[in-house]
């Protein structure tokens, strides 16, 4: 099926958003994110950031929420 050019858009946008969203964590919390969304497991990260893989799979929970609101807020502006 071929995607709208409206589609295109909305999701560049969000990627956009998503992406000024992350610049304004925290060096810690970004490079988890961002490790995260390169394939690593927690368990990876969590030997890489020396910490265990739980606090790694809290901390992705709360930082994907974190995205979900700021998100939720930009939404509303438009």
């Amino acid at each position: 099926a071929r995607r709208g050019i409206q589609e295109t858009v909305s999701d560049a946008i969000t990627s956009v958003e998503i992406q000024q969203i992350i610049l304004k964590m925290n060096e810690s919390d970004r490079e988890i994110v961002m490790l995260k969304s390169y394939g690593w497991s927690s368990r990876e990260i969590g030997k890489i950031k020396n910490m265990p893989s739980s606090t790694v799979r809290n901390k992705l929970a709360a930082l994907k929420k974190q995205i979900e609101i700021e998100l939720g807020r930009s939404c509303k502006r438009q």
